[in-house]
């Protein structure tokens, strides 16, 4: 039996809160013939990468059935190379490229990683948004 097929567009996005804060979103998006789910959740963070590090670990968390294959879309290059290791990883960010890497394990998931242009990301990105400047959890059925 082949293994279902699924595409994730996964963001994140820094904006200003309700109470004043500047705060991060991340968002994922999960497709199958058309948009099944769009998912966000405030989250604490540093900076962009780990932002978008963690959007792509939420993503995956998100995946409905274990040993799916998955085109995983998000619009960071170097977080693209880190997680598919084309490109050097920066210590501070190993152990959320690792959480990542078991979290394929685990799910026993066959993902594909693609660098897509932000202007490709607009629905991840809008949900990202939104969760950061709610300070909240975002859940979207269609």
């Amino acid at each position: 039996m082949e293994a279902q097929s699924m595409f994730i567009e996964t963001d994140a996005s820094f904006a200003k809160a309700e109470d004043g804060t500047i705060r991060a979103g991340v968002a994922a998006v999960l497709v199958e013939d058309k948009p099944l789910l769009a998912v966000g959740k405030d989250i604490a963070c540093n900076d962009n990468i780990e932002a978008e590090l963690n959007a792509v670990l939420f993503g995956l968390e998100e995946i409905p059935v274990d040993g799916t294959k998955v085109v995983l879309y998000n619009d960071n290059q170097d977080v693209i190379g880190f997680i598919r290791r084309d490109n050097f990883c920066p210590e501070r960010y190993r152990p959320l490229v690792n959480k990542i890497k078991l979290r394929e394990k685990t799910k026993n998931l066959d993902v594909e990683y693609v660098w897509r242009d932000r202007s490709n990301q607009a629905t991840a990105d809008a949900i990202a948004t939104l969760a950061a400047r709610k300070g909240q959890r975002i859940y979207c059925r269609t």
